[in-house]
C-alpha cells in the first residue's frame, strides 16, 4: 500500500475512532448539576397505588428536548405507558389522594458508592418545588425501606425541573450494598417528618414529627407546602453510576471462637480471589447469630477468605457463583489468639497480652485485641485461649 493508501486509511480510522466516542459521549448528560449516564436509566415504571395505569395522567415535559441524542422515550411517562414520542412525566396524586410508582432496572442493580447514588427530576415551576417522598428495596429484600423527604437540590429553568439527589446511606445501606427498586410517591397533607430541619424520613400518615417544609429552592423555603404542590409531576429517574447486573448474594455464617461479646461490633474482612489475585475487598457485618451476606458477587469461581481483628483467617476455595441463584452455607469458623492481626498465634501475640493484663478500657495498657473473649477485661481466660491455640497459623489467600 502506497503513502496515498496509507494516510487514507488512517484518516477513516480516526473518523471512525472519533464517531465512536462521540456516540459514547453523547449517553452523558448534566442537568441541574448532576452529570449521568442515560445507559443507566431505568427500564420499567409500575403503578403500585393505584394499581393501574389508567389511574395516573402524563403530560409533555420539555426535558432535555435540545439534546439530540437524548432518547425522551426513556422518561417515565413514556416507559410507564409504553408509548413513544416527546418527553412525558408522571403526576402522582394530591393533597389527600396518595398515588406511588415503581422505578427499577429490570433485575439490574444500583450499588451504594460514595456521595449521591440517584437524582429524581420532577417539574415544575420556579421557585415552587412540589412533595414528593421515595422508599428505595434493597437487593435480595423483599419489602421496601422507610419513606424519606428531601429537599430540592436545584431547578433548570431551560427544562422546567427540580432536581433532588439522594445518598443510599440515607437509607441504612452500607456502601456496597445495593438496591434493585426505587418507589416515589406524593406527599399528603397529614405526612410528617423526623426531623426538625423539615426533611427526612417521613412519618407516613402523620405522628410526633415536624411538617415537612418546601426546601431552599422554594421562594418560602421554612413554609409547609400549600395544599395545590402535592402533585408531583415525576419525569425522570437518574443513576448517578453506573448499574450493576442481576448479580446474586454469597451468604454464610461466621463463628468467632471464644468470644463472649456482642458478635454484631465485630467487622469481618471478606476478600474474593480469582486465579490467585484478589478481585474484591468488603468489610461485612453479622448479625446477632453471626449471619452475614455478600452482596453483588458476579459469576464465577472464588477463593473466598474472612478475617477478624484477633482471629486467624480462614478460606473457603472454590466458591462456584452461577448468578442463578444466591450462594449459601458458605460457613467458617475463625480461631482465636492473634491479638497483633499477623494471621499466627505465637509470641508476639503473648507479649501484647502480657502487656494488657488484668487491663479494662480506659487503662494506659488497654488493649482491645488482647481481650480474646470480650469480655471487657484481659485476664486468665484470654490467657488459657492464647496458650489453647498457641502455634497455629490462619489460611493463606
Amino acid at each position: 500500500m502506497g503513502n496515498r493508501g496509507m494516510l487514507l486509511l488512517t484518516a477513516m480510522l480516526v473518523v471512525a475512532v472519533m464517531g465512536v466516542a462521540t456516540s459514547l459521549q453523547a449517553q452523558t448528560f448534566t442537568v441541574g448539576g448532576y452529570a449521568w449516564d442515560m445507559a443507566n436509566g431505568p427500564t420499567r415504571v409500575l403503578p403500585v397505588q393505584p394499581s393501574d395505569i389508567s389511574s395516573f395522567s402524563f403530560f409533555s415535559s420539555t426535558f432535555l428536548n435540545d439534546q439530540p441524542a437524548f432518547d425522551p422515550n426513556r422518561t417515565l411517562g413514556r416507559i410507564m405507558t409504553g408509548t413513544t414520542g416527546s418527553a412525558r412525566f408522571v403526576e402522582l396524586g394530591n393533597a389527600v389522594v396518595r398515588k406511588v410508582i415503581q422505578v427499577d432496572w429490570g433485575g439490574k442493580r444500583l450499588p451504594n458508592r460514595a456521595g449521591e447514588d440517584f437524582v429524581v427530576y420532577e417539574v415544575g415551576s420556579p421557585s415552587a418545588p412540589e412533595a414528593f417522598m421515595v422508599a428505595v428495596r434493597k437487593k435480595g429484600e423483599s419489602t421496601f425501606s422507610a419513606w424519606r423527604y428531601e429537599f430540592a437540590n436545584s431547578f433548570t429553568e431551560s427544562y422546567n425541573v427540580f432536581a433532588t439527589a439522594f445518598n443510599l446511606s440515607d437509607f441504612a445501606l452500607r456502601e456496597g450494598e445495593a438496591i434493585d427498586a426505587i418507589l416515589i410517591a406524593n406527599h399528603s397533607e397529614a405526612d410528617r417528618v423526623d426531623n426538625a430541619s423539615g426533611q427526612g424520613n417521613v412519618l407516613v400518615g402523620g405522628g410526633a414529627g415536624f411538617v415537612p417544609l418546601q426546601g431552599p429552592q422554594s421562594n418560602t423555603p421554612s413554609q409547609p407546602y400549600p395544599v395545590d404542590r402535592y402533585d408531583a409531576d415525576i419525569v425522570y429517574v437518574a443513576a448517578l453510576h453506573d448499574i450493576l447486573p442481576p448479580n446474586v448474594s454469597v451468604k454464610g455464617s461466621v463463628t468467632l471462637e471464644d468470644f463472649l461479646g456482642d458478635v454484631t461490633q465485630v467487622p469481618v474482612e471478606v476478600q474474593l480471589s480469582q486465579g490467585g489475585s484478589v478481585v474484591r475487598t468488603q468489610q461485612v457485618s453479622l448479625d446477632s447469630s453471626g449471619t452475614y451476606t455478600l452482596d453483588d458477587v458476579a459469576a464465577g469461581t472464588y477463593d473466598i477468605a474472612f478475617k477478624a481483628s484477633h482471629w486467624l483467617r480462614a478460606v473457603v476455595r472454590n466458591v462456584v457463583v452461577t448468578g442463578a441463584a444466591d450462594v449459601t452455607g458458605v460457613d467458617v469458623s475463625l480461631l482465636n489468639g492473634d491479638v497483633d492481626g499477623d494471621n499466627e498465634v505465637g509470641l508476639l501475640d503473648l507479649s501484647a497480652l502480657v502487656a494488657a493484663f488484668n487491663s479494662v478500657p480506659g487503662d494506659d495498657n488497654w488493649n482491645p485485641d488482647a481481650d480474646l473473649d470480650g469480655d471487657g477485661e484481659v485476664g486468665l481466660p484470654d490467657f488459657s485461649v492464647l496458650v489453647r491455640n498457641f502455634g497455629a497459623v490462619g489460611d493463606e489467600l
